[in-house]
């Protein structure tokens, strides 16, 4: 694959080489966005991997825009969807052909969750560079980041007051800036493309954290961004409002128990299987809840699939996925 030509602004050389991934599905407009605000960071990517999970005219035309610009960037386009999960993992491949020994760090872009300040990369640059000198086996960090409870089977929120520094954390989201070592994601491999949809970072933070690896979240990036969003002096991680849409559902709800059952939580799985896959769905239809025969069907279905081991994409999203939906995670 030929690069096209890099910045040529006239800057020091960066301690590190940024490798960005983004993926997409039918969202040309947010995609512009977010490519311009990219374009206008204080620390540009020296190298972006857009991957489209159904190709579009228009979606080139938004990356030839950018590369217009002087910037480089190469474009992805899929044969199918194969969801976040495998857009990931084909853009984070493709980046890894490019790695040369130099210090650097695959950057992880939301299509549709564009920067908040124009020094966001520069910021999260030093983070990970500093962090990855004071503990070489640092494997990635974030400015946020989750504990999770394999007892349980749920995320742990980070507590305010924790959010003095680097934080040790399991896993970290996709729309978190997450910046991953490429030497990490070589050794264990990236994500994993049989999930699709829902809860791939967590299968990774776990698989890095358990091959010896350290994932960190900037704490006080995450501090600055829960007093932007009003969610300051929370206790617990809050809940999303918004309900979920039954196909996101399903791969949420069949990608954590199959998840639980490879870190051996059975009693996790179990639970999640008894409370989340049946008991709620089952309620919605007594109290004729709307589409809640739909809900519990797929769930049933997650369910089985789970425990089965049955992964891939196996219930169709919508032709485009909600955005605030789809990106709270």
């Amino acid at each position: 694959m030929k690069l096209n030509p890099l910045d040529g602004s006239s800057r020091d050389e960066p301690p590190s080489t940024l490798y960005g991934v983004l993926v997409t599905f039918r969202r040309p407009e947010a995609l512009r966005g977010t490519l311009h605000t990219l374009a206008e960071q204080t620390r540009r990517l020296d190298q972006l991997f857009v991957v489209d999970n159904e190709p579009l005219d228009a979606n080139l035309r938004v990356v030839e825009e950018y590369r217009e610009t002087g910037l480089g960037a190469s474009y992805l386009p899929m044969d199918e969807n194969v969801g976040p999960a495998g857009g990931y993992a084909a853009g984070i491949a493709a980046s890894l052909e490019h790695v040369d020994g130099h210090q650097s760090w695959i950057v992880l872009v939301d299509d549709d969750d564009p920067p908040w300040n124009d020094s966001i990369l520069e910021e999260m640059e030093r983070f990970a560079n500093d962090t990855k000198q004071r503990d070489p086996e640092t494997g990635a960090v974030g400015c946020g980041g989750s504990r999770f409870d394999l007892r349980t089977g749920k995320a742990v929120r980070l507590l305010d007051e924790d959010l003095a520094g680097p934080v040790r954390v399991h896993a970290i989201g996709n729309n978190m800036w997450p910046f991953y070592d490429p030497d990490a994601l070589a050794g264990i491999g990236s994500f994993d493309p049989r999930l699709f949809f829902g809860f791939e970072e967590l299968d990774l933070g776990l698989r890095l954290g358990k091959a010896g690896y350290h994932l960190y979240c900037n704490g006080p990036l995450r501090l600055a961004s829960r007093g932007r969003t009003g969610r300051l002096g929370l206790e617990v991680r809050p809940r999303w409002r918004g309900g979920r849409p039954a196909w996101r559902r399903y791969y949420s709800t069949r990608n954590l128990i199959w998840i639980l059952r490879r870190r051996d939580s059975v009693f996790a799985a179990a639970w999640l299987t008894l409370t989340v896959g049946i008991g709620k769905p089952l309620a919605g239809v007594i109290t004729l809840v709307p589409d809640g025969r739909e809900h519990a069907r797929l769930s049933f279905q997650a369910c089985r699939d789970g425990w089965a081991g049955r992964l891939g994409r196996r219930v169709e999203p919508p032709q485009q996925y909600d955005a605030k939906v789809a990106t709270h995670r």
